[in-house]
């Protein structure tokens, strides 16, 4: 008879200490992963060359792969939207050697009206843009204008996705928009520059 009282408090405190694992969100084999529980992003991004001399011409394409709408602030534009500058948009380029280069679009002169550079996406649609590494900098390196020397390199379009950001007079309703913030990144490409 104790052998059995025995075996029933080991049930129960077994029962006790795993209803408790589970309710401060824990496992008996460790923490969970923060964010594990999370859905995923709904937007996939990719990035391809455009350039057969691998001049770094490419094309970045942002897909809606969940199931609801959304509405993206790529940056911004001017001229009332006769220039648009995708600056949420960076590129990271890595050399050869392994060195890693962080390039942002390069910031253009402003004089007169900015607007957000919104783009809505419907479930399972895509947007396309063509990005060029002239239009990118990097702070690192003192570079001003981006061109490859001869060599292999890889890079990655990274997205940072943010709400409204210039809330014009006559567009007060654009920081209410239902805007996807977040960062999402494509996977990485291989570049090779001839001699």
């Amino acid at each position: 008879m104790k052998k059995r009282s025995h075996m029933l408090r080991a049930g129960l405190f077994g029962a006790a200490a795993a209803l408790l694992l589970v309710s401060q969100n824990l496992s008996p084999f460790g923490p969970k992963a923060k964010g594990a529980e999370e859905p995923s992003s709904p937007l996939k991004m990719s990035i391809t060359s455009l350039d057969a001399k691998q001049t770094g011409v490419f094309r970045v394409d942002l897909e809606n792969i969940g199931n609801k709408d959304l509405v993206l602030n790529l940056g911004m534009m001017l001229g009332n939207g006769s220039i648009l500058i995708p600056d949420a948009i960076s590129l990271i380029l890595v050399d050869s050697k392994g060195e890693s280069k962080e390039l942002l679009f390069s910031d253009p002169f402003i004089a007169g009206r900015i607007d957000d550079y919104i783009v809505p996406l419907r479930a399972g649609s895509a947007y396309s843009l063509r990005l060029s590494l002239e239009d990118y900098s990097c702070a690192k390196t003192n570079e001003s204008k981006i061109s490859l020397q001869a060599g292999e390199y890889r890079i990655h379009a990274v997205l940072t996705a943010r709400g409204a950001q210039t809330v014009n007079s006559d567009m007060e309703g654009m920081k209410v928009m239902n805007f996807w913030k977040g960062t999402v990144s494509s996977a990485p490409i291989t570049v090779t520059v001839a001699k």
